[in-house]
């Protein structure tokens, strides 16, 4: 659990969510987490590192790469690098099905 703003959300790992191997970080130890969500639901995504905060243009890739989950496209960040960009709904949607 994790309490913003006075409210209190459910919480998951990023790692969990996407099957990842897990991080050696301790199970006490304090994580950043980021308010997500959608008209499906609202929770609290742990993850290991908050690298910076940018306004992007999210790429679809679905039309390209077919089968991926929890991607919800790709943006160009300079100097010819990219990132990932996750879907929302499907991790809302997969956080739910864990049993959050």
């Amino acid at each position: 659990m994790a309490s913003i703003r006075g409210k209190t959300y459910p919480a998951s790992c990023l790692g969990d969510l996407l099957d990842l191997p897990a991080n050696p970080v301790g199970a006490t130890q304090m994580r950043p987490g980021i308010l997500v969500g959608c008209k499906q639901g609202h929770f609290c995504l742990l993850v290991d590192k908050v690298v910076g905060h940018r306004q992007i243009v999210v790429n679809n890739i679905s039309e390209t790469v077919h089968g991926v989950d929890n991607i919800a496209g790709v943006a160009q960040l300079g100097a010819g690098r990219l990132a990932l960009v996750l879907s929302i709904p499907d991790l809302v949607q997969r956080f739910g099905e864990n049993g959050g």
